[in-house]
């Protein structure tokens, strides 16, 4: 089925971040790119698109003038152009993959000999970042020589800080002198079942997001204003047994427990209530009084208050404004009620003469 101009700019404004036009599209690698850098960097990569969709779906459709103009450029040249954006692109997302993979690794303190391992592959991260960008679109190159650039360059800067970069450097080198090419046949994307496609990329992402889980849980630190150093799963822990958290616990608990005896209703009336939507209970709170008391109670409340903050009993510039506002909430606070009370009395009039004109 031929894929649409406006339903590609219709996901790429609403899940475009995400790479969702991207797999609309077939371009299942472009999408795991702007999933895994939420839009390209940030989503400088999201707001370039805004002008490429259009090229994007003649190819996805492979229209016959894309087509005719393809051949020509690969009987013309042996190989793509140079693209600096797209070399940009394998940088980043090397030096992305490598580093996560080196922070997602426990310290060698906690887990030594997997720290020793795991550190192997490293490279091999950055290598498949590098291949995963070199081969997005119609352009394609093995994933050996990035590899290899990755673990020649990676014993040079073993102890440098930025060892990983200059591996994306190398990686990146070598994929462009030695790799890249056309892609000779329509790659099948979009052929390929949804629920494969689905899955790949539902793996991928649980994968990547799992290094970010192994980095907030192992190596992950945060340190307040006073100079106090905490990793993240100690602050978790500190957390889960928080007076905050225990209270808000056995709040939900007791509204589940709720819910399951009156239902889901009397719940959400209940916490549309709680929410003081018309402004009842800050009312009470100005007047100073509960929420059972009468219509009598309010008035008598109101006509105090009113007179101790009526403003021609201060003199004094400062406190004659403060009475003033204070003033004026009061009377606005006594209106709201009465309105309120007079609405829900109505309310209930109709209620029981509707009860009556039934029976």
């Amino acid at each position: 089925m031929a894929k649409s101009t406006w339903k590609a700019y219709f996901l790429w404004l609403t899940g475009g971040l995400f790479g969702l036009h991207h797999f609309y599209l077939g371009r299942d690698r472009h999408a795991f790119t702007w999933f895994s850098t939420l839009g390209g960097v940030f989503g400088l990569g999201w707001l370039r698109e805004f002008t490429r969709i259009p090229a994007y779906v003649r190819e996805a459709n492979q229209e016959k003038e894309y087509v005719e103009k393809r051949f020509l450029e690969m009987r013309t040249r042996q190989r793509p152009p140079y693209n600096a954006t797209r070399v940009a692109g394998e940088l980043i997302m090397g030096t992305l993959f490598g580093y996560l993979l080196s922070l997602a690794i426990p310290s060698a303190e906690e887990h030594e000999v997997w720290n020793r391992w795991a550190s192997l592959l490293v490279p091999f991260a950055v290598a498949t970042g590098v291949h995963l960008v070199g081969n997005i679109g119609m352009e394609c190159g093995k994933f050996r020589w990035p590899l290899l650039g990755a673990y020649l360059a990676a014993p040079f800067f073993a102890y440098n800080p930025n060892s990983v970069a200059y591996s994306a450097v190398a990686a990146a080198f070598l994929f462009n002198w030695r790799s890249r090419d056309y892609v000779r046949q329509p790659k099948t994307g979009l052929r390929k079942r949804f629920l494969y496609r689905v899955s790949v990329l539902s793996t991928c992402g649980i994968l990547y997001l799992s290094l970010w889980g192994s980095f907030l849980w192992f190596n992950a630190k945060f340190t307040s204003r006073d100079g106090t150093t905490t990793t993240f799963r100690e602050g978790v822990d500190n957390f889960l047994h928080s007076k905050a958290w225990l209270d808000l616990k056995k709040t939900l608990i007791y509204s589940w427990d709720y819910m399951q005896h009156y239902g889901w209703q009397r719940v959400l009336n209940e916490f549309w209530e709680s929410m003081d939507t018309h402004g009842e209970s800050r009312a009470m709170d100005i007047l100073g009084l509960d929420s059972d008391a009468t219509q009598q109670d309010m008035t008598t409340r109101y006509r105090k208050l009113s007179r101790e903050w009526h403003p021609d009993r201060h003199r004094d510039p400062v406190a004659k404004e403060a009475a003033q506002k204070m003033f004026i909430e009061v009377a606005q606070a006594y209106e709201k009620l009465s309105t309120i009370r007079a609405n829900r009395a109505k309310a209930g009039r109709k209620s029981r003469s509707d009860s009556r004109d039934e029976l």
